[in-house]
């Protein structure tokens, strides 16, 4: 993590993201089946094709940019044909192998004891709402690592120096431990409540500390009296990739912990 290697750590992120694409299609694949659907390549080819390509999209707008501006930090056509060809070529294949093998698995679920017949939902507190609930949650969550994202940032974008790597590591570990318990706890409640349709939910509460740092980053932006319209379109490039991957690991770690503190609930219900 120190950034005199920053080469290497790019490296270990593509090549870590590659090999994740079995375990990536093969989990997707297996919560879309535990909710009733049997389309592996739908759900395989989302997986494959939504994050990496809204990702590429925005790395070629920035890139391009940076070619326009005559700017060293470009990549080389070279290297962003690469970067496609992993895509292409191993990334999108191991996912599409593990959707198959998990579709294929001959385990249904069906020893847990879970009402398949939808029933009504009664009226819950307003505090409960998925309107509600994310607003305070996200702002908790937000709250606790808010002095180190501005560290951050002032990093990023105002060449300071960030020598706490190994800290912002555990601080971001202690935050995805407390958002995924915060998010179970609303859960439950809800489930206490009658409403039983938990996983959009959990999703979205999971994510939602990342609208926070999307608001931030707007008002950072204002700090930076940027005045060239390529400074701006690399600022709030940048940003969104950073709140779209924040968004998406917070509201998918959010999203499992519920189905497996559910599944381990549930196991212990017998039914006569």
């Amino acid at each position: 993590m120190s950034q005199s290697n920053k080469l290497n750590l790019i490296n270990s992120i593509i090549i870590s993201f590659l090999i994740l694409g079995f375990p990536g299609g093969y989990i997707s694949a297996k919560l879309y089946r535990f909710f009733g659907n049997e389309n592996w390549v739908k759900i395989s080819l989302i997986t494959s094709l939504f994050f990496p390509g809204t990702i590429i999209l925005i790395h070629t707008i920035i890139n391009t940019t940076l070619i326009i501006e005559k700017s060293n930090a470009a990549m080389k056509i070279k290297d962003i044909l690469s970067l496609y060809c992993f895509w292409i070529f191993l990334y999108i294949p191991t996912s599409l192998i593990g959707s198959f093998l998990a579709i294929k698995e001959k385990k249904k679920y069906q020893d847990y004891p879970i009402n398949t017949i939808p029933t009504l939902i009664p009226k819950k507190p307003f505090y409960l709402s998925i309107k509600f609930s994310p607003i305070i949650t996200g702002l908790i969550c937000f709250g606790a690592i808010f002095y180190e994202l501005n560290s951050v940032m002032n990093s990023l974008w105002k060449n300071e120096t960030y020598f706490f790597a190994t800290f912002l590591w555990i601080s971001f570990i202690v935050f995805l431990i407390v958002n995924c318990e915060i998010t179970i706890l609303v859960i439950y409640w809800n489930l206490t409540k009658g409403d039983y349709k938990w996983w959009w939910k959990s999703y979205y509460i999971g994510g939602s500390p990342m609208i926070y740092l999307l608001i931030y980053s707007i008002y950072y932006l204002f700090s930076l009296k940027i005045t060239r319209i390529s400074a701006l379109i690399i600022y709030c490039g940048i940003m969104y990739i950073i709140y779209f991957v924040g968004y998406i690991i917070c509201g998918s770690l959010a999203t499992l912990t519920c189905f497996l503190f559910l599944r381990k609930l549930y196991k212990q219900i017998k039914i006569d």
